[in-house]
């Protein structure tokens, strides 16, 4: 599948076996459109005005009720509206720098987790119900990663629950993750000859609660469930490749007899007697703290290495050493 932003002006330097079905005057009509081709054919991603339900439609059966449909923009190209809306105010704003990039380069060995929040799957009912949607993207997680630990959220979530900072880095803390991934699915949907499915996905970090990446996937095959699988392993390799040039980080959960609780341990790669360094603000100057014990799956204990005291939520980064 190829998305033409935009309209239908980039398709001279497509080359077709078949002869274009559409005629100049629905060229025209659709000149302006950001159009989805599919097996040859011109779609729209539209939204239904009664039940709100977005779907693709091909571009002949728009027509024949376009009262029905609100034709939805791609999502790049309403992030450039807002953007020219808001250039003058941006061009006036000091840049700041992240503070995920003050961290230390993590070695290979030392994995990151990821916090998978519930899919909002658009038009479920056609094939497929999300249970098992999220069920083989966790199969295929399992699969393809390698520094990359998959958390999966309990229980029901709204999108408009990201809305601010905190609530990310409150997510990350409470189930020890360096990121989250918030994905929106759509179909898979039956095509002339195939199936295809598109996925939006927004990465975040759970050190300041931002966005770090954010973007669109689209797969098609000749049944449903490799178009979801292809989209997934694209997603997954996407999020490695991302997540991998960023530093390692944890929060302390609990702090009993002078030590303190991290959710992370023997599967993130922690071993007995690494050196992390706590810090109460990065990047100002913290203190060291051994890994004394490694607790159940991944989970560990730390104790401080000098005269400090430990606290709640208290920021640990790796720093490569051992005792």
């Amino acid at each position: 599948m190829i998305l033409f932003e935009g309209g239908l002006l980039s398709c001279k330097s497509l080359s077709f076996k078949s002869k274009d079905p559409y005629t100049k005057e629905e060229k025209r009509l659709f000149s302006d459109k950001d159009l989805y081709l599919i097996d040859g054919h011109y779609y729209l991603k539209v939204r239904e005005k009664g039940t709100g339900k977005e779907n693709f439609v091909e571009i002949r059966d728009f027509l024949k009720n376009p009262e029905r449909w609100e034709i939805v923009k791609f999502e790049r190209e309403k992030k450039r509206e807002e953007k020219a809306k808001e250039s003058a105010v941006k061009e006036t704003k000091r840049i700041e720098r992240p503070l995920l990039s003050l961290l230390p380069q993590a070695p290979f060995y030392l994995k990151k987790k990821i916090l998978i929040l519930p899919f909002e799957v658009v038009g479920e009912s056609f094939i497929y119900q999300r249970p098992f949607v999220e069920e083989l993207f966790s199969r295929v997680f399992a699969q393809k990663a390698l520094r990359v630990i998959p958390v999966f959220y309990k229980g029901e979530w709204q999108s408009e629950d990201l809305s601010q900072a905190l609530q990310v880095v409150r997510l990350g803390d409470n189930y020890g993750t360096q990121a989250l991934l918030w994905v929106r699915l759509y179909g898979p949907f039956r095509s002339a000859k195939s199936f295809f499915a598109l996925l939006d996905f927004k990465l975040y970090e759970t050190l300041e609660g931002k966005v770090m990446f954010e973007g669109l996937l689209q797969k098609k095959a000749q049944s449903p469930e490799e178009a979801l699988q292809g989209l997934f392993e694209d997603l997954v390799v996407k999020t490695e490749e991302i997540l991998g040039s960023w530093g390692w980080f944890i929060r302390v959960v609990k702090v009993q007899d002078g030590k303190g609780l991290i959710l992370a341990g023997e599967r993130s790669g922690l071993r007995k007697g690494d050196l992390l360094e706590v810090k109460d603000q990065l990047p100002k100057e913290g203190f060291k703290a051994r890994v004394s014990e490694l607790l159940g799956e991944d989970m560990a204990k730390l104790e401080p290495v000098e005269d400090k005291g430990l606290r709640p939520y208290a920021l640990v980064i790796f720093t490569g050493q051992m005792e």
